[in-house]
């Protein structure tokens, strides 16, 4: 879910110069949206539709996209063991800050709901065990049957110990990644195929899923010189044809496949569109760098992981207000829309105070410990 900046097509992945890849970026943010929606089924117009209710998927985008991403800036620089340490330091400092401020949000909602003389957890479900997982990332072990706090966060436990995997691959295999990477990924989706009936698996085999998806996009990194040479030569037109054509695949594949085996296919239909998206070369992705989809996608770790807590929150206040009179219908799709409207706003709001105030001061705290770590073994 939360990739490094992507970095220009048509490059090779030793290049010096690194851009920003505005398109991934964006779309990442609306996938991110795409989760929430999936995560609030209240019966309005939007939520209750097939797309969205298939909308777990696009957590696979994350992890394609993630793998994309991290290949591409990390498989030449992964050659030693101050490599490695930093490669993991950057991950860590990326994740950990914001996963920890939310943990303590909801561990303090559980203590203020908390009946007096009763166990932590006796109505909520949300014990010391289960923080105790979730806060070294284990969470996704399949080692309990729910992830009680913050229940999201059981791919950020999976994309952590993902990265931790891929760092070893490239020290293993620097010149056979590729190879490495087509086993991990043929292994873990056969792992999944035998044990479940679809992709909608979370904490009990998310690590399996994230391996599966994140080994496509680094695949799709360790070939990036000659498929984005291949996609340059098909043509603009061509290129901006195929954009059009991905969106109504996607959404169609979505909608129907959500339950069903076919839903396996979703890291390799992402895949295909995260290629040609990362050419940027058609009408969706103009769109997808107009300011508020670029803003998105800067918000899109943040959304993704306050999002289930501002649920509460307001289910909190509905509840307060059906106790005093005052409550939207439930049977009423207008009202259940406005309600969609104020939620969706009330996580943007909270995910940009979090990204200001959490995720940037963590990311410079990582900066700092890794400048330190860097002198100390210079002077070894």
């Amino acid at each position: 879910m939360s990739a490094e900046t992507a970095v220009a097509p048509r490059r090779p992945v030793s290049a010096v110069k690194r851009h920003r890849f505005e398109v991934l970026d964006s779309l990442r943010g609306v996938c991110a949206i795409l989760v929430v929606l999936y995560h609030y089924p209240n019966g309005s117009h939007l939520t209750s539709s097939e797309f969205i209710r298939g909308g777990y998927l696009f957590v696979d985008f994350f992890f394609v996209l993630s793998g994309f991403v991290i290949a591409y800036s990390y498989a030449n620089r992964i050659t030693d063991r101050e490599s490695l340490l930093v490669f993991v330091a950057r991950r860590f400092f990326r994740l950990w800050p914001l996963h920890l401020f939310i943990l303590a949000l909801y561990f303090l909602v559980e203590v203020s709901m908390k009946p007096a003389g009763a166990e932590l957890g006796a109505v909520s479900g949300r014990n010391l065990p289960d923080l105790w997982r979730s806060l070294t990332l284990t969470n996704g072990f399949a080692m309990d049957h729910t992830s009680p706090w913050n229940m999201p966060s059981w791919s950020i436990s999976a994309e952590w110990w993902t990265y931790i995997a891929f760092a070893l691959l490239v020290l293993a295999l620097p010149r056979r990644l590729w190879a490495g990477l087509v086993a991990m990924v043929a292994v873990a989706l056969a792992a999944l195929m035998a044990t479940h009936s679809s992709m909608r698996i979370t904490f009990d085999m998310g690590l399996v899923r994230c391996l599966v998806g994140f080994g496509l996009g680094a695949l799709m990194a360790t070939q990036w010189k000659s498929v984005s040479n291949w996609l340059g030569s098909v043509g603009t037109r061509k290129l901006a044809i195929s954009e059009v054509l991905l969106v109504v695949a996607v959404t169609v594949f979505v909608a129907s496949a959500r339950l069903s085996h076919w839903s396996f296919l979703a890291p390799f239909l992402f895949s295909a569109a995260l290629a040609v998206f990362a050419m940027e070369a058609g009408p969706v992705s103009r769109l997808m760098r107009g300011p508020f989809f670029v803003r998105a996608g800067v918000l899109s770790y943040s959304i993704y992981m306050v999002h289930q807590l501002i649920m509460g929150r307001l289910r909190n206040v509905t509840d307060l207000g059906g106790r005093l009179g005052y409550t939207p219908d439930p049977a009423n799709k207008w009202h259940m829309d406005a309600m969609v409207v104020l939620m969706v706003v009330m996580v943007w709001v909270v995910a940009a105070l979090t990204y200001r105030f959490v995720e940037m001061p963590g990311q410079a705290m990582g900066s700092t410990v890794i400048d330190r770590f860097r002198r100390v073994s210079r002077k070894a």
